[in-house]
């Protein structure tokens, strides 16, 4: 089977599954948990307090107090602090994976498109010199886990539905 005919069909049923759909980015935004800042401050502090009685000066003892002060404050922060999880943000561009697809010639953008989506094509084997044009028959097109916000938004609003029922 000829590569032109293969790479139309690809573009051509690309274009059908998620054409429609706007571009995104997926923008990963680490988490915070305070708890190992919250054993170091502690295992710090007392150490710290460890040391008071190494100061005679007043200065040495003033700055035996800001730091235990600093330390202290510092910890009921992070007592108080809550978990933060890691997330992922989502966010839509005013393209459509078309419009993308449609603004370039060049094969190499191309295939990072179809490899963004999770794009696989599979060719089965025909019979032996059938060359007289694309036998479709022959070729799986799918794509990876997609998301269709407008579907996905009814889904989970007939799910809320649901719940009020019970």
């Amino acid at each position: 089977m000829r590569a032109d005919w293969v790479e139309e069909y690809v573009g051509r049923k690309y274009l059908e599954a998620v054409g429609r759909f706007r571009e995104y980015v997926d923008i990963s935004h680490g988490g915070y948990d305070t708890t190992s800042e919250l054993e170091d401050v502690q295992e710090e502090l007392s150490q710290h307090m460890k040391d008071r009685d190494l100061f005679e000066s007043k200065a040495g003892q003033q700055e035996w107090r800001d730091r235990a002060a600093a330390l202290e404050t510092r910890l009921a922060t992070l007592e108080v602090a809550e978990a933060i999880p890691p997330r992922v943000e989502r966010v839509y561009s005013d393209r459509t994976f078309a419009d993308g697809w449609n603004a370039t010639d060049d094969p190499l953008a191309r295939r990072a498109l179809l490899l963004a989506v999770g794009a696989r094509v599979v060719l089965s084997t025909g019979a032996v010199g059938d060359v007289s044009g694309l036998d479709e028959s022959r070729l799986t097109f799918s794509v990876g886990q997609h998301v269709d916000p407008e579907a996905d938004a009814l889904e989970d609003a007939a799910y809320q539905a649901s719940l009020r029922r019970r």
